[in-house]
């Protein structure tokens, strides 16, 4: 079942929301290359990860893990595979994310 993020018009470039997506949360970016959606979980150790706009990564606080935030891969640190990327909607302006 798809999950309401926000309006488009809210995420604005470099911006970003975490919504509860089952039982993890999920992380939506507006890249400026458009927007994208992972399962916000290290696949390290099962961390929450973060937008960091700053560096312009995905960061893993627990043990300096770095995601793309154009495609989930890994950039640097211990997680093994990349994020899980979800599926993203736009029905009348609004952003859903599904598996």
């Amino acid at each position: 079942m798809p999950v309401s993020v926000a309006p488009v018009s809210e995420l604005g470039i470099n911006d970003s929301r975490k919504v509860s997506f089952g039982r993890y949360p999920a992380l939506v970016i507006n890249t400026g290359e458009g927007l994208r959606a992972y399962k916000a979980i290290c696949t390290h150790f099962a961390c929450i990860v973060y937008w960091n706009p700053d560096s312009e990564m995905i960061e893993c606080p627990c043990h300096a893990g770095f995601f793309s935030p154009l495609d989930g891969s890994v950039i640097s640190g211990p997680p093994p595979e990349p994020l899980h990327v979800l599926t993203i909607e736009i029905i009348d302006d609004v952003i859903f994310i599904k598996s």
